[in-house]
């Protein structure tokens, strides 16, 4: 049996902080890479139940191309899920993003999927988190992106 010695709830309260990130992005069709780096918070929100996730970087279409962009969303604790919702202003926008119910992979990884349809593109989410000791060592989060207008992969590796 795996290990359960952690729950949602320690999930998301392990979140909350500051962290670095890095991203890659690959464009399926002809193979492009492009990047992003900066800076992550999730911060209390309204609640302990609730996080902000403030997300700020620069995103590069290559060595000499760059972009500041920021991001938010909204994370929120009901039952043992873990619901995530754009952020717009600090305001919800839209619907729900993903939905995630952590599973352990063994005694320090824990896994959850979900998937989003957005007009017609079909988005598959899995967040992985490695802990060390109660406290997260890193957490990744890869998404699949395809539709009309959309083939890629991204794959953001987050850590303190």
């Amino acid at each position: 049996m795996k290990n359960k010695k952690y729950s949602q709830k320690s999930i998301f309260a392990s979140l909350k902080g500051e962290w670095r990130f890095k991203r890659n992005i690959i464009q399926q069709k002809g193979g492009l890479l492009s990047f992003a780096t900066g800076d992550i918070k999730f911060l209390k929100y309204k609640d302990d139940k609730q996080l902000l996730y403030k997300e700020r970087g620069d995103y590069y279409l290559n060595p000499k191309d760059r972009l500041k962009f920021s991001k938010g969303y909204q994370y929120i604790l009901i039952d043992q899920n873990i619901l995530i919702y754009f952020l717009d202003h600090f305001e919800r926008k839209g619907n729900l993003f993903m939905s995630l119910s952590f599973k352990p992979e063994d005694d320090c990884v824990w896994i959850a999927e979900s998937e989003h349809i957005c007009s017609n593109d079909q988005y598959k989410g899995k967040f992985k988190i490695k802990f060390h000791k109660h406290q997260i060592l890193y957490f990744i989060i890869s998404f699949s992106v395809k539709g009309p207008n959309k083939d890629y992969e991204s794959i953001t590796y987050i850590f303190s």
